[in-house]
Formats: structure tokens, C-alpha cells, sequence
């Protein structure tokens, strides 16, 4: 599941990086909500695994992620 966590944070980015390169700048919901669900992933991954101390860690990146989400998402 890791692997497919991965790729889909990295489908979050090539959607960064396409908006990024037809001139938008700013940072997308969608690529915020593609790399939370990636995130998602990794964290059962690492519940399923044993690896609680690594879901922990991606639990604070998918919140962190959150956060950001709220910024952009209620900007003035």
C-alpha cells in the first residue's frame, strides 16, 4: 500500500506542477487533497505494518497538510 500511497502523492504533484506551469503560482486544493489522500495511505500502511512511529509522523505531515488546505482554501 505504500507504493501506491506514494504514487499517489506524486500524482498530487504532477497536478502542482500543471498548474504551476500554465502560470499558476499559488498552491491548488487539488493537490493538497491528492497528497492528503496519498498520505492517508502511507498511514494504514504503516499501521498495517508495525510501523507506528512512521504513521504517527505522516499523520502530523497529513495535518500540516490540512492546515494548509484551510489557508487556501478561506484566503481573503
Amino acid at each position: 500500500m505504500a507504493v501506491i500511497g506514494l504514487a499517489v502523492i506524486t500524482l498530487g504533484w504532477l497536478v502542482q506542477f500543471y498548474y504551476a506551469v500554465a502560470g499558476h503560482k499559488e498552491i491548488k486544493p487539488a493537490f493538497i487533497l491528492v497528497y492528503m489522500l496519498g498520505v492517508l495511505l502511507l498511514i494504514v500502511d504503516g499501521y498495517s505494518n508495525g510501523l507506528s512511529k512512521l504513521a504517527v509522523m505522516n499523520l502530523f505531515s497529513m495535518f500540516a497538510a490540512f492546515f494548509v488546505l484551510l489557508k487556501v482554501s478561506f484566503k481573503k
